[in-house]
């Protein structure tokens, strides 16, 4: 997501806020191009914050901007290594994967970035005893 702030207390901050907003339009404008930019507008006291996110007209990725209302949360499919779903609130989702593989520890991370696990030591004795 990009962000920029303006500050309209000075002579040029509505200015430069209209440009970008401007910009922006007039790329959702262009009939030709395959992608717009979902646009957020916010007020923090003195400034003008626009947010805007460069996404296909498909929605195949990237984000959008939801109204979340006071009763409402956002949390985060998170997939674990042994296959099952949690939800999780975003700013939770790395102590959570952390809790889980101290819960889980024969599940390790290969050179190659993904999750296997760790072969119990009695299988292996079995095996080796058979050959």
């Amino acid at each position: 997501m990009n962000k920029q702030s303006f500050n309209i207390n000075t002579p040029n901050g509505r200015k430069h806020f209209q440009k970008l907003l401007d910009t922006l339009l007039d790329y959702n404008s262009d009939k030709d191009e395959n992608y717009y930019n979902d646009i957020h507008i916010y007020q923090e006291e003195s400034f003008i914050v626009i947010e805007w996110e460069h996404v296909p007209y498909s929605h195949e990725w990237g984000g959008q901007f939801k109204y979340v209302d006071y009763d409402e949360y956002i949390m985060k499919e998170v997939n674990f290594p042994d296959n099952h779903y949690e939800f999780v609130f975003p700013e939770d989702v790395n102590n959570r994967l952390k809790e889980w593989h101290e819960e889980h520890p024969e599940w390790v991370m290969n050179e190659f970035g993904m999750w296997t696990k760790k072969e119990p030591e009695t299988r292996l004795k079995i095996q080796k005893e058979k050959i």
